[in-house]
């Protein structure tokens, strides 16, 4: 994370993570979710999105938070550049730039975790924000190998009709 760089801070059960803006596309509301068959736990399905389809992947799962037992109102998919893969998180809080005075060093704090996304930490008001690196994510999840991405298969034939 360099000086200047602004990073979407999101909510998931009330841990505050961070995206850097120039990975995310798009932020949306959440919209009808169709379930695929033999999906992984953290896949909560596919949607239609202005004729492209989209896998979104559940952060909460994916992080290994509880689900929650309220409804949450305030529920986005924040879409990632570059692919046709949607984040689902809890709350979309702003989008802030981090001073250098700020940023922490992530290597001491993932040193024994074995499945760590933590690309950056900052100091934001009297918490922390863990910032992730989305390209990690999807492919730690599989999600991206060429030929394996669902979202990527229907579109695929969709333009070939």
């Amino acid at each position: 994370m360099n000086m200047g760089d602004q990073i979407v801070v999101f909510k998931l059960d009330n841990n505050l993570f961070g995206l850097p803006v120039n990975s995310v596309n798009e932020i949306i509301n959440i919209q009808n979710l169709s379930s695929i068959p033999n999906k992984p736990f953290y896949v909560d399905g596919i949607t239609n999105l202005r004729g492209r389809v989209i896998t979104v992947v559940n952060l909460r799962r994916r992080f290994g938070f509880k689900e929650s037992n309220e409804a949450i109102t305030e529920e986005k998919i924040i879409l990632i550049q570059g692919t046709n893969i949607g984040f689902r998180v809890d709350v979309v809080e702003e989008i802030v730039v981090p001073e250098k005075d700020e940023i922490l060093d992530p290597d001491e704090f993932q040193r024994d975790l074995t499945e760590s996304f933590i690309w950056k930490l900052f100091r934001h008001n009297d918490g922390v924000v863990i910032v992730i690196d989305p390209e990690d994510i999807v492919h730690r999840s599989h999600l991206k190998t060429e030929g394996t991405n669902l979202a990527d298969k229907i579109n695929g034939e969709a333009l070939r009709i």
